[in-house]
């Protein structure tokens, strides 16, 4: 054990660290594409002003998409299905693989719109750009696949030297960014008020019982090699993710869109019918969602051998039916308040108010692991299977070793769509050696 207050002095120049690098990202956010202001677009629907086209307006998404991308197709082509469960070595191929399609989808979105604003013609005629040639679609396209590997980079840098996981963070601000510029503009210099107390108490009630949610992890015993129990103490607070919420909402709009051919697009969304679908929709997924991802039988599949409890599933269906009337109250209430209503909170949508708790938890875990052992820190493993993450976890904790499951929470609301989010399994770098002789990596198929 270290000084605490050396640790602790560590642990806030990780956080100066992060805030820096964010910073520096939202600098470059400003950073327009040469020879495009979006104020030439004010008849196209772009914003009024001088805001330029920012060098990385792609973001992360190109790499998010590649890394889903690749690990779907992962289950499929059996040249996947051998990576997935080649341990380390396999699972650092399909890293490699899902940057380089990152890097293509880049290019090709960055091609999309350098075409797109060649052709494009200003309200009073005439080319938006003044010389829509070859040259400057290449300089486009290098421009924006060069900021989004920045962001990339800046990710992987604030995992490193910062505090949380760099890719939460940045896909969590960008989330949450636009947002509250929402919200601030609800906001005039005459009137503070929030909105209605009904909107104020489901929001509260909100926040509370999800909190509560990933406060009160289910806990069961699984077996070890030595059929010996393991306590898991942290298990996933939504074992279906917050993907059933995301789903229904995606399923609702393409819906709505296309109903908006035949009727209005607002009678489509606050018909009773729009509400009872969308209830229907969030547990079906939900159940769906925990089949794929919690199912006893996907368990089996990628846990190492003789460690499942034969007689029951792993998780409670009390906890299942729990979590699942949580994702279906709150996921119609917040939509169907914005449109009924009239509600302002719900600009945070429900499914980002869980990322920003989960992520919440994971940066109040990793502070108070640091502050014990400051940056005398090591990673075991790098994982991608959740509950490998937590059988490893309990197996060191069982054995009376400290060690921290890295954006564990974050990563559980997402599963297999979500993993550009690497969990860690962190412990103290005196005991890495002898923890890595028990955890053995190099021996577990599925990470």
């Amino acid at each position: 054990m270290i000084d605490s207050a050396a640790s602790e002095g560590r642990a806030w120049t990780r956080i100066l660290v992060t805030i820096a690098l964010l910073a520096v990202l939202q600098v470059v956010a400003m950073l327009g594409v040469p020879g495009v202001s979006m104020s030439k677009l004010d008849g196209l629907g772009g914003s009024s002003g001088s805001r330029p086209l920012s060098i990385i307006a792609l973001g992360i998404a190109p790499f998010w998409s590649g890394f889903i991308l690749v690990e779907l197709l992962s289950f499929v082509l059996p040249m996947g299905r051998k990576l997935r469960h080649g341990g380390v070595a396999g699972r650092s191929k399909l890293n490699s693989f899902a940057i380089r399609v990152g890097l293509l989808l880049a290019a090709l979105q960055a091609t999309a719109i350098g075409r797109a604003l060649q052709s494009a013609v200003v309200p009073r005629g005439g080319n938006l750009l003044p010389n829509p040639e070859l040259l400057y679609l290449l300089s486009t396209v290098v421009t924006l696949v060069a900021g989004a590997t920045l962001t990339l980079v800046i990710a992987k840098l604030v995992s490193r030297w910062g505090i949380g996981n760099g890719f939460c963070l940045i896909i969590l601000l960008g989330q949450a960014w636009p947002h509250l510029r929402q919200v601030h503009s609800y906001i005039s210099a005459i009137d503070l008020a929030f909105g209605s107390p009904i909107e104020v108490l489901a929001l509260l009630a909100a926040i509370v019982l999800v909190v509560r949610r990933f406060w009160l992890h289910p806990m069961v015993a699984l077996w070890d090699a030595n059929q010996e129990a393991v306590p898991l103490l942290t298990l996933p607070a939504f074992p279906q993710g917050i993907l059933p919420v995301l789903w229904a909402y995606a399923v609702l709009n393409f819906l709505r869109a296309f109903g908006s051919v035949i009727a209005p697009a607002s009678s489509v969304g606050r018909s009773p019918l729009a509400l009872l679908g969308m209830t229907v929709l969030i547990a079906a997924f939900s159940f769906g969602a925990f089949h794929l991802f919690s199912g006893q039988q996907r368990l089996q599949r990628n846990m190492p051998p003789n460690v499942l409890p034969a007689e029951r599933g792993v998780i409670p269906r009390r906890t299942l039916l729990q979590s699942t009337v949580l994702l279906v109250v709150f996921g119609v209430t917040f939509p169907i308040g914005e449109r009924l209503l009239d509600f302002r909170f719900p600009a945070f949508a429900f499914p980002t108010l869980v990322i920003a708790v989960a992520l919440g938890f994971d940066l109040v875990a990793e502070w108070r692991f640091r502050q014990r052992h400051g940056d005398r820190v090591a990673c075991l493993i790098e994982m991608d299977n959740v509950y490998c993450a937590c059988y490893l976890h309990g197996v060191l904790a069982k054995k009376g070793f400290d060690s921290l499951i890295r954006a564990f929470h974050y990563r559980s609301l997402f599963f297999d769509f979500g993993p550009i989010v690497k969990m860690e399994l962190l412990v103290p770098l005196a005991e890495s050696k002898l923890l890595r002789e028990i955890v053995q990596p190099e021996r577990i198929e599925v990470i």
